[in-house]
């Protein structure tokens, strides 16, 4: 999922700065350029708050995925709690950074939003709100990538843990059966001088 997940945030943070750089372009536009300009601002920053919206909640639904895979074979092979605790902790704090990028981006769209309404003519405070939130945007972003992937790797390595923990739970298991089988089998074998008698 590491790979995965950095491939996704790469494209997203390229999108940012691919909206950012085309709305900077669209205020610097003469008249005439400037529609066209923003219209494409428009189209690439919607195109961006959906993927990056898309990023994030594919981040959470893997957390919130192998935590309940964690737990069901918590449950079933009776591990340590503190394992199921640990990935709790990694869904939380995914979460946390999840839910802020998210806001943020939509915060950052609505305010963009706001401008474009108020187009040909926008007030210049609406213009800088929307371009500080922008800002905003990519130091959230980066920081919520980061410890995504941060968090994504933990858990990955949790994933690991738990998943050799019930190979070899789940191997002990087999050889005692196997032995317990063996044991009553050779109870129950009557042996060949007993049968002459």
């Amino acid at each position: 999922m590491n790979r995965i997940f950095l491939s996704l945030a790469i494209t997203d943070f390229s999108l940012l700065v691919a909206s950012y750089v085309l709305g900077i372009i669209s205020v610097s536009q003469w008249p005439g350029r400037h529609d066209q300009a923003l219209g494409v601002h428009f189209l690439i920053g919607l195109a961006t708050v959906m993927f990056s919206l898309l990023v994030h909640s594919i981040a959470y639904t893997y957390l919130m995925g192998t935590n309940r895979w964690v737990r069901e074979v918590v449950e079933v092979y009776k591990m340590p709690n503190e394992i199921l605790v640990r990935s709790k902790a990694n869904k939380r704090k995914g979460f946390k950074w999840e839910f802020r990028a998210m806001c943020m981006v939509a915060i950052a769209a609505w305010a963009g939003a706001w401008v474009h309404r108020e187009y040909p003519t926008p007030m210049p405070q609406q213009s800088m709100y929307h371009h500080i939130l922008a800002v905003c945007v990519f130091v959230v972003s980066l920081a919520a990538f980061s410890m995504e992937y941060k968090i994504i790797e933990l858990q990955g390595k949790l994933l690991d843990e738990v998943k050799t923990l019930a190979d070899k739970m789940r191997e002990e298991r087999i050889a005692s059966r196997i032995a317990e089988q063996s044991l009553s089998d050779s109870n129950q074998t009557i042996p060949a001088d007993q049968h002459e008698l």
